[in-house]
């Protein structure tokens, strides 16, 4: 009988590696990703290597062939040596350069004076193989990048270069020279000036000979720097520059002339034909003499320093004449009302008006005037004639000058159909009975006034008058319009008053008596104003416009109620 060994589970054959052999592992690991690194290190070096030599080789394509003369566009100074042989380079700069350096002067142009120094007494020399040499060098040396650019570049652009770094030359004679000359230059301050020459002709004068105003731009106060002046020197040397300018740096402007100030001072403004308000006497126009402000003032702005303006003056015309006052002027009727009131009977109020409408009368407003009511008519006083009298109608409550609101809504209702322009004014409280809803205008010395400015063409003359609470004015001028002007009132609510009583003993002490009205009740409205515009000739209406709105309030009627009750009469 056979024996059998038993058999053991198979087991994994693979031996997990001791230290030693996971360091050796390990480092030949890194050393494999080294040479790795290197491989591709190494590869990128050549293959950018082939770049640059190929780079290099399409740049070297793209200079043109070396025929050994000077790169086009080179200058000396500003001698063009461009596309020569270094021989003929010699031969030019020989001719066209070293006689200019060491024969011509140079001069240097400075405000007011001159400053020429001698090119032989400085003893100017050039080094022309060393300035050859240069010039040759230009494009051909550097890198092949910088080579390649300097060829393309000399075909398209000027390459400058500078004489003095190779010029040989006695700076000692030319500093002393411009200190010199630094010296003795002088730039005082010359201060604008005017003249008038000739005699101021008479207006009227057949052919008349005017006057001519010289005005002379003043000059400034300089200082001259010799180091500044020297180097300017050697900039005209190294560019081949013979003359140059050097302006000096002003230490003191002169001052600015005023056009309008010379004006003030040797002209004069016109002056227009006025009317007494008073005595309607007509003071003849003056005649002006000058020029145009801002003509001057534009040339005095563009003007160099010691320029001469010469201006030659004219008359200046008058707006108004005497025969534009006696002939064309308060011609037309501008716009005309007339208002009444139930207080006719009042003396007091009744004289107040006149007072007012004489103040007014004939006052003439100017083109573009402001016509102030309040300052014409000044403080109400007793002195200028104005009596006590109710401020409006109906009212307990009366003042010095009072019932003159009726002249100022009179006054507003022609400026408004006579087309001015309305500045200042101001609405009563309550609706007045003397002119349409919205035209009122109420005025209280030195807080209200009724204000407007004459917009038409020529000057208008106020005619005013008052009689038996009857207010009359009219506006005079000259009516240039196709069309006429007139006012809408136009109500859009009503507020109707109250009655109430006020209750009295049957003896009291100021014999009212039962159903006596002591205060009369208003009505109160909310009104559009309109200003309609219609054809002058046909009548047509051309267009209506919303002038202003308007709200009154309305006010209680009050009546005694007497009571028998003496006790309490409230």
């Amino acid at each position: 009988m056979a024996i059998q060994t038993p058999t053991r589970p198979e087991q994994n054959t693979k031996r997990r590696p001791d230290a030693a052999t996971a360091r050796r592992l390990t480092l030949r690991k890194a050393l494999h990703k080294r040479i790795s690194l290197i491989a591709v290190g190494i590869c990128m070096c050549v293959v950018l290597v082939a770049a640059l030599v190929a780079g290099g080789l399409y740049l070297k394509q793209q200079i043109p062939e070396d025929h050994g003369n000077i790169l086009p566009n080179v200058y000396v100074g500003n001698v063009n040596i461009g596309g020569m042989t270094t021989e003929d380079a010699r031969l030019a700069i020989q001719l066209a350069v070293i006689p200019v350096l060491t024969q011509e002067d140079m001069v240097v142009q400075l405000p007011n004076d001159t400053l020429r120094i001698s090119s032989q007494d400085a003893r100017i020399s050039l080094d022309v193989e060393q300035l050859i040499a240069t010039a040759y060098s230009y494009g051909r040396s550097g890198s092949v990048w910088g080579q390649a650019k300097r060829w393309a570049q000399a075909e398209k652009t000027s390459y400058h270069i500078a004489l003095l770094p190779y010029m040989q030359f006695d700076s000692s004679y030319i500093s002393d020279a411009v200190s010199a000359f630094c010296e003795n230059y002088s730039t005082a301050l010359v201060e604008p000036s005017v003249v008038l020459q000739g005699e101021r002709p008479i207006y009227g004068t057949l052919s008349p000979t005017h006057q001519t105003l010289v005005l002379t731009m003043g000059s400034p106060e300089s200082i001259l720097s010799p180091d500044a002046v020297y180097d300017r020197i050697l900039d005209g040397y190294s560019m081949l520059d013979m003359e140059v300018q050097y302006e000096a740096p002003i230490s003191v402007e002169p001052q600015q002339p005023s056009a309008q100030a010379i004006f003030d001072q040797y002209c004069q403004l016109p002056q227009d034909a006025t009317i007494d308000n008073n005595t309607f006497a007509i003071t003849p126009e003056v005649y002006g003499y000058g020029f145009h402000v801002e003509s001057l003032q534009q040339q005095i702005d563009q003007a160099d320093y010691g320029q001469v303006i010469q201006i030659t003056l004219d008359f200046l015309l008058p707006d108004i004449t005497v025969n534009a006052l006696n002939t064309n002027l308060f011609t037309d009727t501008l716009s005309s009302y007339v208002s009444k009131t139930n207080d006719g009977t009042n003396n007091n109020r009744d004289a107040n008006l006149r007072v007012a409408c004489e103040a007014i009368n004939g006052y003439v407003i100017k083109v573009g005037e402001r016509f102030d009511l309040d300052d014409i008519l000044g403080p109400r006083t007793k002195n200028k004639g104005y009596r006590e009298a109710p401020l409006y109608s109906g009212s307990t409550t009366s003042a010095i000058g009072g019932g003159i609101n009726q002249v100022a809504s009179t006054l507003y209702y022609c400026a408004m159909q006579a087309g001015l322009t309305v500045n200042e004014r101001h609405a009563h409280r309550y609706a007045v009975s003397y002119t349409p809803l919205g035209t009122d205008a109420s005025i209280t010395y030195g807080i209200e006034s009724l204000v407007f400015t004459n917009n038409t063409s020529a000057p208008i003359r106020i005619i005013a008058t008052a009689d038996k609470g009857t207010v009359s004015i009219t506006f005079l001028g000259t009516d240039d319009k196709d069309y006429v002007l007139q006012l809408e009132s136009v109500v859009t609510d009503t507020f109707a008053p109250s009655t109430m009583e006020q209750k009295m003993v049957k003896d009291n002490e100021s014999g009212y008596v039962n159903g006596q009205v002591l205060q009369t009740g208003l009505t109160g409205y909310s009104i559009e104003l309109y200003i309609c515009k219609y054809d002058k000739v046909t009548g047509q209406l051309l267009e209506k416009t919303l002038l202003s709105t308007a709200r009154y309030e309305s006010r209680d009627r009050i009546v005694v109620k007497i009571i028998e009750d003496d006790t309490n009469p409230l």
